[in-house]
């Protein structure tokens, strides 16, 4: 029996639609990590313990500008980041020893790239990006 193209799209957005259930059921059931806000040597950093899943995932990314005639011109993954909704410090994952940032990635509640360029207009610049979401958490408490 041969289905219709708009028979097939129909059920392609069933599927999808029941996937995305799917997906929402699994990460409620998961229970989700707490991580820490670790200080600096600045004395930032609060401390306290938050749920993953209320958190922002950042993740960075550095250009490497093109060199000789075959290399360089490409985007390379860096370190994963994210803001301390008590304190708004920046939690870098290389500054910690747990890797739980990368370890407990598909937990977090939302994730966002963040590219390290030179150029401030950029508009998925990482200092744009922190700010953005410093924003967002301090509006959500005021």
């Amino acid at each position: 029996m041969k289905e219709s193209l708009r028979q097939l799209d129909q059920r392609i957005k069933r599927t999808e639609k029941q996937l995305k259930e799917l997906k929402a059921e699994r990460k409620k059931r998961t229970r989700a990590p707490f991580v820490q806000c670790i200080g600096n040597c600045h004395g930032e950093g609060c401390g306290r313990k938050t749920r993953v899943d209320k958190l922002v995932y950042i993740q960075t990314y550095w250009y490497t500008e093109p060199f000789s005639c075959s290399a360089g011109d490409f985007w390379t993954e860096g370190e994963a980041k994210f803001v301390c909704p008590k304190c708004l410090h920046l939690n870098r994952e290389f500054s910690r020893h747990d890797e739980v940032l990368s370890k407990h990635r598909k937990h977090f509640g939302e994730e966002v790239e963040a590219y390290d360029s030179k150029d401030r207009n950029y508009p998925k610049n990482t200092g744009k990006v922190i700010r953005e979401i410093r924003a967002d958490i301090s509006n959500e408490y005021i």
